[in-house]
Formats: structure tokens, sequence, C-alpha cells
């Protein structure tokens, strides 16, 4: 008979860390230790959902997972786990974060880390957050607001992709970005085709080099 020790330890640990502060911070803590050690395992984020989810939690608890999760991403690249289990918290305790720091943050994320697509997709995820919140739109109808915002990202991945034409990730951006427009109706070659005559070169010189490369080819 196999007994799986983790399992039982993180059962009574949930007992006995309900509605008690100091015994949350210690699984809190706990939980971190482990993801230095195995940044990309979906236990500890699993924990410390729970915990959170069954507990009453402040700003400064909110803040600390948020470190953590940016410590375990640069850990372990694609670290899908990191990546949900953030969201989740920008979901579930939205009036402790300010979205547009969010934003920011990502922003500058995605400039050190071009390869790394799970950042970029939180990012889009983050922008249909801002526009739903309403934060975005405070002197535009929602239209404007979703139109004012995809267009800057639009532009915002554009211009690294001039500098990065042969990172594949930024064109998975680009083109989840151009759907988005599409099935939204924002016409961004009206509102950027300085820039596509550019990215029409890149594509084409793109393509000569990987024909096989399904996102070159398909993006425009």
């Amino acid at each position: 008979m196999t007994v799986n020790i983790g399992a039982i330890v993180r059962s009574y640990s949930k007992k006995y860390s309900i509605n008690n502060t100091a015994k949350l911070l210690i699984e809190l803590q706990l939980s971190s230790c482990s993801l230095k050690v195995k940044p990309k395992s979906a236990e500890p984020f699993n924990h410390c959902r729970w915990l959170l989810a069954n507990n009453v939690v402040n700003e400064k608890t909110i803040v600390s997972q948020l470190k953590i999760c940016e410590d375990s991403a640069n850990s372990y690249k694609h670290n899908f786990y990191s990546w949900t289990y953030r969201l989740w918290l920008i979901n579930s305790f939205r009036r402790f974060i300010l979205l547009k720091e969010e934003l920011e943050w990502s922003k500058q994320w995605i400039e050190t880390n071009i390869s790394q697509f799970c950042g970029m997709n939180y990012r889009f995820n983050l922008l249909l957050i801002s526009l739903q919140s309403g934060e975005d739109a405070q002197n535009f109808d929602m239209r404007q607001a979703r139109i004012t915002k995809f267009i800057s990202e639009f532009l915002f991945v554009c211009d690294l992709v001039l500098y990065y034409p042969d990172t594949e990730s930024l064109w998975s951006y680009l083109r989840l970005l151009v759907l988005y427009c599409e099935a939204t109706e924002i016409d961004y070659v009206k509102n950027c085709s300085n820039r596509l005559v550019c990215l029409e070169k890149i594509k084409n010189r793109f393509a000569l080099r990987f024909k096989e490369n399904i996102i070159a080819r398909n993006l425009f």
C-alpha cells in the first residue's frame, strides 16, 4: 500500500490554517520555499490558491504572492502554473491590485523576456480584464476604449518585431492581437498602415528563411 505523505501533510495543514493568520503565513512561506526548489510545480500553487480562498487576506499578502509568481516565472521559463496562478490572483483580489501598474509591469517583463509567450498571453488577458473593469473607459465608450487599447498594444508588439524579427513568440502574440481585432472589427490596418509596410517586408524575409513557419505566412 502506497501512502502519499505529501497529501496527508497538506490535508493537515489545510485543517489548521483556516482563520489562523499565523498558520496561513507559515504555510505560504513553506510553499514559497518549495517553489524555490521546484519552480514549475502545480501543487504549491494549488495549495496557496486554497489557502487564500479560505482565509481573510490583506494587500501585503497578495503583493508577496505576486512577487513569488515573478520569481518562479524567472526561475523556470514557460512556467504555465505561475502565470495561471498570477491571473487567478488578479481576478480574485482585484481590490488589492492596480491594473494599470500590473499592465506596466507585464509590459516591462515582455520587453526583457521576448521569447516567453506565457507572459504575453497573461498580458492579453490583463487587457481584456482592464476593459471589462471600465478603468480605461472613463472618457470613452467601451468600443473606443477597446480600439485605443488594442491599437496601442499592436504598435508596441510591432516595435518589438522590428527589433527581433526571428522571435516566434512575438509573431504568435501579434497574430493573437490581429485575430482579436478582426473578431471585434477593429481596423488595425487603417490605424497602423506605416508599421504594416515594414512588417510585411520582415514577414517576407522571415518566410524565406523559414518556409515552413505557418505564423509568418498567415499573419496578415
